[in-house]
Order: C-alpha cells, then structure tokens, then sequence
C-alpha cells in the first residue's frame, strides 16, 4: 500500500500546473455571404436593361446571380429548368479529335 501512495504522490507531483485558457481573440474573420446584395432588391425596368447591357457587354455575374435568385425563389421556374438540366446530363457524351 505504501508503494501505490508513492507512487499516486509522484504521479501528482509530475503532472504540469494547470492554467486558465487563453481567451483572447485568435483571428478575425469577416463572413462575406454572397447574397448580401439580392440583384432582385429594388429591380426596375432601368437596372434590369442595365443588367442585361453588362452581360451583353461579356460581364455576366449580375445576370447569372438573377437568375440563380430567380431559380431560388420560384419553384415553378426551378422544376422547369431541373428536367432541362437533367435531360442534358443524361445524355452520352462522345469526344471526337478534331
């Protein structure tokens, strides 16, 4: 017994004084959402033309976040376009070198 009693002291006496957990701030991160600015928000005929000049113009991230938006928010619009997408990925495809 008086074996294990030593044996328990040195074991307490070997472990590393416990410290209180570092609380300060380790990194800042700001959470950017890529629909914090909806292209919807305050649509008119004006911004809508807009739109479509950029994406005319080769600039197309507007044009596609509207349409994203739309597919989103109407289910109608979203099965319509589903079975259109997945009609075209079930299709074989068949790469032929020019």
């Amino acid at each position: 017994m008086a074996r294990k009693n030593n044996r328990r002291q040195q074991n307490r006496q070997q472990a590393p004084p416990q410290h209180r957990p570092d609380t300060r701030e380790v990194a800042v991160a700001q959470v950017t959402d890529k629909y914090s600015d909806y292209p919807s928000n305050g649509l008119t005929p004006v911004r809508l033309a807009e739109i479509f000049k950029e994406a005319d113009a080769g600039d197309i991230l507007r044009q596609a976040e509207l349409f994203e938006e739309m597919e989103e928010k109407d289910p109608h619009l979203f099965s319509q376009l589903q079975t259109r997408k997945n009609a075209v990925t079930g299709l074989d495809f068949e790469i032929i070198p020019f």
